[in-house]
């Protein structure tokens, strides 16, 4: 799940302003300890400017890491897409023992909408965006769907068993869940945008 964060609760100007101010903090410290330098040397010898240059490139670096910590959580560290990648893979090792008949039929379609799960997952996460992440999280509920239903089709037509059937309806319904979850959670990140 997403963690609701001090920058997440922050609105977008704010953000900027501090990173203004920051900005404008640093170059000010840079260039007073260049003053402040350049007044401790001898009379006659130039300054070197690694105070100023030193004070820009460590604003720049921590700038950097700023934004890319900003950036997001990445997809393997959401409890969903970890839950939803172990259903895809369980359910493609099930589809392998269906028969030969239905290897390019059920146990397809069972393979790709499981693997669609966690993939939807991984993009929405990466999309850097509230409504696209959003959007992805609709497609991996349908999906999750198109999976119960998959496995209420090979169990009616007797590929899994009714137990095997209803511990994986479980997972999925699990996995629903947590998508609810998230999905809830972004709208609201996103309505106080």
């Amino acid at each position: 799940m997403l963690t609701d964060t001090f920058l997440d609760r922050s609105p977008v100007w704010l953000i900027y302003a501090g990173t203004v101010l920051l900005l404008l903090a640093a170059n000010e410290i840079g260039f007073r300890l260049g003053i402040w330098r350049r007044s401790r040397m001898p009379e006659g010898e130039k300054a070197p400017a690694t105070a100023i240059v030193g004070s820009t490139l460590g604003l720049l670096a921590f700038m950097l890491a700023f934004t890319f910590g900003m950036s997001g959580s990445r997809f393997e560290d959401l409890r969903v897409w970890r839950d939803a990648s172990a259903l895809a893979l369980d359910l493609s090792r099930l589809a392998r023992q269906f028969p030969a008949d239905e290897r390019y039929e059920l146990a397809t379609q069972l393979r790709r909408a499981a693997r669609s799960i966690p993939a939807n997952i991984a993009e929405g996460a990466g999309s850097q965006s509230a409504g696209t992440f959003l959007r992805h999280i609709g497609i991996a509920l349908g999906s999750t769907a198109e999976v119960e239903n998959h496995l209420i089709c090979g169990r009616d037509e007797g590929y899994i068993t009714p137990e095997v059937c209803h511990q994986l309806r479980e997972r999925a319904a699990n996995i629903r869940g947590l998508l609810v979850l998230l999905a809830r959670s972004l709208a609201r990140a996103r309505a106080r945008r």
